[in-house]
């Protein structure tokens, strides 16, 4: 398979503090911005989780980078919404509190 299409969906509940290093990770990646995308999935948090998103978008040329709110409180939904609204044809997931190396991707899309 030439060039899949990856959508790495990050779920998170008030972890505000740690969301920007985890998306910082994943703008550094060393995949081609426009073969991945970034789906932030609020989990009813209550911080400043879209203001982090949203400052997050505004400050930098990325790949696509989204949100979208899950109002049932729970990891597995979470994640289940973060893969229904994904365009990948390969779904990764990652933790709001992890820091990807920056060849995750590349290296991914390798092994595919």
């Amino acid at each position: 398979m030439n060039d899949p299409f990856i959508s790495v969906v990050v779920c998170t509940h008030n972890r505000a503090t740690l969301l920007g290093q985890a998306l910082e990770s994943l703008v550094g990646q060393t995949l081609n911005a426009a073969r991945y995308e970034i789906i932030v999935v609020n989990n009813c948090s209550t911080d400043d989780t879209p203001g982090i998103v949203e400052r997050f978008k505004g400050s930098r040329t990325i790949p696509l980078l989204r949100s979208v709110d899950e109002p049932a409180l729970g990891l597995g939904h979470a994640r289940n919404r973060g893969w229904q609204v994904a365009q990948g044809e390969y779904v990764a997931f990652m933790d709001d509190d992890a820091r990807a190396d920056s060849h995750w991707l590349e290296q991914a899309v390798e092994l595919l």
